[in-house]
C-alpha cells in the first residue's frame, strides 16, 4: 500500500533532458527529491520522494504553484475533481457507474471491485433524490507532538503498516469527527470505519460497498454516512437518507431482497441482524481482538506511562490490572508489549525509572529551558538557523544539540512558539525590494558555485530572516524570472 512520503507526476508533451534538469531544480526548490525518472516522448514521467507526510503536503502544495504542474496528467485529473466537487454541490449531476467507481475503488489498485445490482440500485435512489450527498473539503492533520489523547488516536490509526494513505485517511476521519463535535469517535474493522455515538454518524475510509450503505448504514445504523476516498485527498462526501429513502425502504422488505439469488452469504449475513437502532454508546463501539476498543487502549496507555512518571516498575502497573476497564494484570500486560510498547519507546525510556533521570546527563531544569527559549528566540531574530543556535547554546547549558532541538520541538510552551511563528511573519512583512536584490546577488554573483539551498543559510544569517523566508522569496524570484521571460 502506498506510503505518503511519495508522489509521481506523468508530464505530457516532448521533454529534453535539459528541460527536465529545470522541472527537477524546482521539485528540489520545492521540498521534493526525485528518486526515479523515465524521459519519454509524452509520457516523461518520475517519482518524489520527501521526509514524511507533513513534508509531503508542503512539497505539493508548492509544486502546484509552479507551472510545470500544469503540463502533468495530474493537473488534469485535478481539474476533473473540482469540476466533480462542484457538480455535486450545486445539484447538477446525473449519476452513473463511473461516478460511483471514481469513489469507492482505489485507483492504484490491481483488483478493481466489479458493480452488482446494489450499485445500480444506488446510482437510482441518488438520481431520485431519495439518498442526498454533499462534497466538502476537509484540512490536512499534523501528527500531535505532545502526549495525550489525540496522539494515542494517531498511533491508533498509524498501526504496523506505517504512513500510508489508509492510515492518513483514518487520522482524518478521525479529527473530522471531533471537530464536528463527537468526543469519542470509535473505531472498527483495522481503523477503516469511525463511528459517532453522538452525532449517529458512520464514516468509511477507501472503498465502499453500495449494499451496506443503503441496508446496513442509512436504514439501521446512522442518520448519516460519510465516505472518504483515496483520491482526492482531502475531500469526503456525505451520504444523508431523506424521508423519500424510508419510506421506500418500508415498501422494500428485507426479505424481498434476501430471496434474490444474486445476494452473498456474506450480504445476508449482514442483511439479517437485528433491525433493532443502537440504543447507547456502547451499540456503536465495535470491539477489536481480545475485547479491546480505542477507549481501552487510551486508559492503558495512560495507566502505564503515568505510573511510569511517578517512579513505579512495570510490576507495580500492572500488579492489579485495570479495574476500571474490567482488564486484569496478564491481559494489561499482553496488551501493553504485544501493541503499545514499541510506539511508545520514546516516553518509555524518558520516564522509566527516577534513578535514570538523575544519570542523564539532558535533564532538564526551569533555568535551561529559560536559556534554550531565549537563544532560539533571540537567534532567529539574527537569522540563524536552528541548528546553529542549539549548537552553540548546548555547550552553556550542557544539554547535547539535538536534545535541544528535540525538547524545542516537543515541549516548549505555546507562548514561545507564538512568539517563533510571529518572529518569522514579521521578518516576511519586513522584506523589501533591496532585500530580494541581495539574496539574488548572492546566489548568482557570490557563490556561482554552489546551489542555491547551499547559500540559503548564508543568506539567512546576513539577511537577519529565518531561512524559510529565504527559501520562499527566492522561489517567488524565480516564478517572476519565468514570467518575464
Amino acid at each position: 500500500m502506498r506510503h505518503l512520503n511519495k508522489v509521481s507526476y506523468h508530464f505530457h508533451g516532448i521533454l529534453s533532458y535539459h528541460e527536465f534538469e529545470k522541472i527537477k531544480e524546482e521539485i528540489n526548490l520545492c521540498g521534493g527529491m526525485v528518486i526515479y525518472k523515465t524521459i519519454k516522448e509524452n509520457n516523461t514521467y518520475c517519482v518524489i520522494k520527501t521526509d514524511d507526510t507533513d513534508a509531503y503536503f508542503d512539497f505539493v502544495r508548492n509544486f502546484k504553484q509552479t507551472e510545470y504542474y500544469e503540463l502533468t496528467k495530474e493537473y488534469k485529473e485535478e481539474q476533473s475533481d473540482n469540476e466533480f466537487f462542484s457538480a455535486i454541490n450545486n445539484g447538477n449531476i446525473q449519476w452513473t457507474e463511473d461516478h460511483l467507481k471514481a469513489l469507492f475503488t482505489n485507483p492504484e489498485s490491481l483488483v478493481q471491485q466489479k458493480a452488482d445490482e446494489y450499485w445500480f440500485l444506488l446510482i437510482d435512489l441518488l438520481n431520485k433524490d431519495f439518498i442526498r450527498i454533499r462534497a466538502e473539503e476537509y484540512p490536512h492533520f499534523s501528527k500531535p507532538e505532545e502526549f495525550g489523547e489525540e496522539r494515542i488516536a494517531y498511533d491508533y490509526c498509524y498501526n504496523e503498516r506505517g504512513e500510508t494513505v489508509k492510515n492518513y485517511l483514518s487520522w482524518c476521519a478521525w479529527n473530522w469527527l471531533r471537530n464536528k463535535g463527537e468526543k469519542n469517535p470509535s473505531f472498527k474493522k483495522l481503523n477503516e470505519t469511525i463511528s459517532s455515538p453522538s452525532l449517529k454518524i458512520y464514516v468509511k475510509v477507501g472503498d465502499g460497498n453500495p449494499y451496506k450503505i443503503i441496508f446496513d448504514i442509512l436504514a439501521k445504523r446512522a442518520k448519516t454516512y460519510i465516505h472518504i476516498p483515496y483520491r482526492p485527498i482531502h475531500t469526503l462526501y456525505i451520504f444523508e437518507a431523506t424521508v423519500n429513502f424510508h419510506l421506500w425502504l418500508a415498501e422494500h422488505k428485507h426479505n424481498e431482497i434476501l430471496d434474490n439469488s444474486t445476494i452473498t452469504n456474506d450480504e445476508k449475513s449482514v442483511a439479517n441482524v437485528s433491525t433493532n437502532q443502537p440504543t447507547s454508546q456502547e451499540n456503536m463501539h465495535t470491539e477489536i481482538k481480545d475485547d479491546w476498543t480505542f477507549e481501552k487502549d487510551s486508559v492503558l496507555i495512560t495507566h502505564v506511562l503515568d505510573g511510569l512518571k511517578n517512579g513505579k516498575t512495570y510490576s507495580d502497573i500492572f500488579s492489579s490490572g485495570i479495574k476500571e476497564i474490567g482488564m486484569n494484570k496478564d491481559q494489561c500486560k499482553h496488551r501493553w508489549y504485544s501493541k503499545w510498547s514499541q510506539k511508545y519507546k520514546h516516553e518509555t525510556v524518558n520516564e522509566n525509572t527516577a534513578t535514570q533521570v538523575k544519570q542523564n546527563p539532558n535533564k532538564w531544569n526551569p533555568e535551561k529551558e529559560s536559556l534554550l527559549y531565549t537563544a532560539i528566540l533571540a537567534g532567529t531574530k539574527e537569522g540563524r538557523t536552528l541548528k546553529a543556535i542549539t549548537a552553540q547554546i548546548s555547550k552553556k547549558i550542557g544539554v547535547t544539540p539535538s536534545a535541544c532541538q528535540s525538547y524545542w520541538n516537543n515541549h516548549a510552551p505555546k507562548q514561545y512558539k507564538e512568539e517563533f511563528n510571529q518572529i518569522k511573519l514579521d521578518q516576511e512583512k519586513n522584506w523589501s525590494n533591496e532585500d530580494m536584490r541581495l539574496l539574488n546577488h548572492m546566489i548568482k554573483v557570490e557563490y556561482p558555485d554552489l546551489e542555491p539551498y547551499e547559500v540559503f543559510p548564508i543568506a539567512s544569517e546576513r539577511l537577519k530572516v529565518h531561512i524559510d523566508i529565504i527559501r520562499k522569496k527566492w522561489y517567488e524570484l524565480l516564478k517572476i524570472k519565468r514570467i518575464q521571460g
